[in-house]
């Protein structure tokens, strides 16, 4: 199938272990549930697709982790017994530990398929964690051994809280409210007037409890639960998923409008902390460290602290939480926007930025080429392409078509831009004006990547999984590979080597300008998205944050270590600054970050690829298959010169097909069988180069 593991000892620097920084927003856009403040003041903040952030300096500066991959996950429960010691729980039942102050967090142990809520360590060695369908999860000899309790409640529990070494309290749905007097081993319920309000949030220091709900109930002990008082509401219909007790009659809360709350009179009376946030920003957690000192998180990466001497909230989110459809770099200029009509410029390589809206008539923007750092065409929504000379300061535009554009480049004085419909439009003088110059059928068209000023390609999905080629500068087209599933994005480095990607983890490379194309799908089934390839690097993003480099040319991909958990929708690479290289990514949640690395003595042999050392053949892929499948094959450097045929023969023995038939240097291929026309059945595909042949088995199922 084409499929290389990476060799380690061909690499000198690998892609994966670079550390991205955040460009935008700061630190994350994921959408952030969990919050814990120490009495030191350092912050450790949970969220979406395993997103941590740890803060050592009360929320000035951030590092960012990824502790899973797994689609889904998301901590909900954070807990430190010391400075140094610290244990997590996450949505996809997976418990972290870290001894080193939260450098590293290491999985202790999984429950697949449990829901794990929230987490609290009465003392060193007892570790409590609340789940869904009333279960209580818990471990006496510090995570060594971990046994599961049915407490006298089903419902989905959600926070719990320790007063002491003994005594403890977990909340959820429908008014349930447990105590444990023996460090959570057993539970009995605890009843509040008969609520039935779905509690969300409970905390506590010292002998004072205090608990929140999502109807917007809150209640207040002050005499260890033995008994609850109802509390002032700080906001009509609101929802509080969380709330904390900070010492002094001082209470924090945050709610579902993205307003925070504190209370010095044990919620008599409440005042609303000015921020910067509204209804896109819930509020999923709070934490204090003492009456002064609060944190706040929630929806569109928003993370706030209290800030020194004032009642405000310092927002640590640079500018945007909108999604990034596309940004590129040109020497230290660049451009990213996206959704919501954003449109950012840094003319210092990120170190500073300025934000502008898009041209009108561009809701959003899908594509762009910085084609120099002051000329960029951008088009998107409404069928507009917009042209600025200037660096973005202003900009001329034209609407060419109702359809969307989703992809763009210009180059070698060529032009082109592709939509929705399957039109391609040109321009001839660098992207100040277009034309229409061909069409290829009512075909989604995602991306176009131009080689010179008479080649290009582009990919195709929705109707058709198929690369198209031209040659004339796109007044015809003609396809020269089908894949299985929707393509997105292709780039080619020069006039032979290219690469496309797209849904299920497909990607697929060429070296000699389309005419085959090698199968390096990976382990990883993820949708990608987005692919560049400069010099020898090629990096592709898709969901879940998935990031996948190559450092050979595309012989072998490997997994980098990405940021966040958030569909990632562009990469780019250009030119060093200063010595250094950059791999640019933007997405979701207004997600913008960059790699820096360098490459050198890429493989031991200075070669550029490895050539095949055997005759081989592969399992078609899919298999089963309905209509197409994918062949690939192996030509070692023994058979240079020697005519290569491929064939493809039903049940009987009966040639059906001709796949391939001349002579192919030295190298790996693939090629695509269309069995549109046949029924379904058996199949065999033979390989034979000289006196040599390979044979296997597929099978068409319609």
């Amino acid at each position: 199938m084409g499929k290389l593991f990476l060799p380690l000892f061909f690499l000198s620097t690998l892609l994966s272990a670079q550390t991205a920084e955040w460009l935008n927003p700061y630190p994350t856009g994921a959408e952030l549930r969990k919050v814990k403040v120490l009495p030191n003041n350092t912050i450790y903040v949970g969220g979406e697709g395993s997103t941590l952030l740890t803060s050592k300096d009360s929320g000035k500066t951030w590092n960012v982790q990824v502790l899973s991959s797994t689609k889904g996950s998301r901590i909900n429960g954070i807990s430190f017994s010391q400075p140094d010691t610290g244990w997590l729980c996450s949505s996809t039942g997976d418990i972290y530990r870290t001894t080193n102050g939260g450098s590293t967090f290491l999985s202790v142990m999984q429950f697949p398929g449990r829901d794990l809520g929230d987490i609290s360590v009465p003392y060193s060695s007892n570790i409590v964690i609340c789940a869904d369908s009333g279960k209580i999860i818990r471990s006496s000899d510090a995570g060594t051994t971990w046994y599961t309790i049915q407490t006298p409640s089903t419902e989905w529990l959600y926070s719990l809280t320790f007063l002491d070494s003994s005594v403890g309290f977990v909340c959820g749905d429908k008014g349930v409210l447990m105590m444990t007097n023996n460090a959570g081993a057993k539970w009995s319920l605890v009843n509040i007037g008969g609520s039935t309000a779905n509690f969300r949030g409970i905390h506590s220091r010292k002998d004072t409890l205090v608990l929140s709900s999502a109807s917007g109930g809150l209640f207040v002990s002050a005499n260890r639960g033995v008994s609850f008082t109802a509390i002032n509401s700080p906001e009509t219909g609101g929802s509080f998923n969380s709330i904390t007790f900070a010492g002094d009659k001082t209470i924090f809360t945050g709610s579902n409008l993205g307003k925070a709350y504190r209370s010095t009179n044990f919620g008599l009376s409440w005042s609303v902390m000015p921020s910067k946030t509204g209804p896109t920003n819930w509020l999923f957690g709070c934490d204090a460290s003492s009456p002064s000192f609060a944190a706040f998180v929630g929806r569109a990466g928003t993370a706030m602290v209290t800030q020194p001497g004032k009642d405000s909230l310092r927002q640590t989110v640079n500018f945007t939480s909108e999604t990034f459809r596309v940004i590129q770099r040109v020497g230290k200029t660049i451009f990213a926007g996206g959704i919501g009509g954003v449109l950012f410029r840094s003319a210092d390589n990120g170190v500073s930025w300025k934000s502008t809206t898009l041209p009108s008539g561009v809701q959003t923007m899908s594509c762009m080429k910085l084609v120099s750092t002051r000329i960029a065409v951008i088009a998107g929504s409404a069928g507009k392409i917009n042209y600025s000379s200037d660096a973005g300061e202003t900009w001329t535009g034209q609407t060419y078509t109702t359809s969307r554009f989703w992809g763009i480049d210009v180059k070698y004085g060529l032009g082109l831009a592709v939509n929705t419909v399957g039109n391609i439009y040109r321009s001839t003088n660098g992207g100040v004006s277009w034309t229409v110059a061909s069409s290829i059928g009512n075909i989604y068209i995602y991306s176009v990547s131009i080689v010179d000023s008479l080649t290009a390609f582009l990919c195709t999905g929705q109707q058709a999984f198929q690369v198209y080629k031209t040659t004339d500068a796109g007044t015809s087209w003609f396809p020269v590979f089908t894949a299985t599933d929707n393509l997105f994005g292709i780039s080619f480095v020069n006039q032979t080597n290219g690469v496309v990607v797209g849904d299920k983890g497909q990607i697929f490379v060429t070296y000699d300008a389309g005419a085959s194309w090698i199968d390096q799908r990976q382990d990883t089934l993820i949708d990608l998205r987005a692919v560049t390839w400069y010099d020898k690097t090629i990096v592709a993003g898709g969901l879940n944050g998935i990031m996948l480099s190559s450092t050979d040319n595309g012989e072998t991909f490997h997994q980098m270590n990405s940021p966040t958990g958030s569909t990632i929708f562009s990469v780019d690479m250009a030119a060093p600054v200063n010595g250094t290289n950059y791999i640019l990514a933007a997405g979701e949640s207004g997600n913008m970050f960059r790699f820096a690395y360098s490459v050198t003595a890429l493989r031991s042999d200075g070669n550029d690829r490895p050539l095949p050392a055997s005759f081989a053949l592969a399992q078609n892929y899919p298999n089963p298959f309905n209509p197409s499948t994918v062949i690939t094959y192996s030509v070692p450097n023994g058979m240079k010169g020697t005519n290569v045929t491929l064939r493809v023969f039903d049940v009987l023995g009966n040639e059906v097909v001709i796949l391939v038939n001349g002579q192919q240097p030295p190298g790996q291929y693939s090629t695509t069988f269309n069995a549109a026309s046949l029924s379904s059945g058996i199949y065999f595909y033979r390989l034979q180069a000289g006196k040599s042949f390979l044979v296997k088995k597929m099978m068409l199922l319609k």
